[in-house]
């Protein structure tokens, strides 16, 4: 049967290329897993649909592409909800707390959450600018990160 045989080169192709992610600016796990099943379902569909037709193998890897698209697209909104509740937290703690006291987010969609909390405020070139520090629970594992903020004369924060 080539059908399968093609479904099951392509699935292992495409998925080898989307489920390695290293760098800040790849994709998340959400955005891999959203792309696999997407993959699976599409050409699933597509090929049930198809069935017995001339094109069918043609039509099959239509539907994995466009799967895996749409579920990239599912996946990355997913993380970048994440990120979105993150950055209004930082924007939060800049604006409104105290030094050491944290300002808490968390996406119950994903089960990831973090703080973020002022440590100082200084002066900077001018600028009135805020030191913080910024911990995310990621899958159970903490990422701490350091940042400095400064505001702009239009009251919005820099950050540096």
């Amino acid at each position: 049967m080539k059908i399968p045989l093609l479904f099951l080169t392509s699935f292992l192709l495409i998925s080898s290329c989307t489920l390695t992610s290293t760098g800040p600016n790849e994709q998340g796990p959400k955005q891999a897993v959203g792309t696999v099943t997407g993959m699976v379902l599409g050409g699933k569909v597509v090929n049930d649909f198809a069935e017995g037709s001339r094109n069918e193998g043609l039509w099959t890897m239509a539907g994995v592409a466009l799967g895996a698209f749409l579920g990239n697209e599912i996946g990355a909104s997913m993380d970048r909800q994440d990120a979105l509740l993150a950055e209004r937290a930082t924007m939060q703690a800049l604006e409104f707390s105290k030094s050491q006291q944290p300002i808490t987010w968390n996406n119950p969609d994903t089960g990831n959450s973090g703080r973020v909390y002022p440590t100082q405020t200084i002066n900077s070139g001018g600028q009135p600018c805020r030191e913080f520090t910024q911990e995310i629970v990621i899958a159970g594992k903490v990422e701490t990160a350091f940042g400095k903020a400064c505001r702009n004369a239009d009251g919005s924060w820099d950050l540096r």
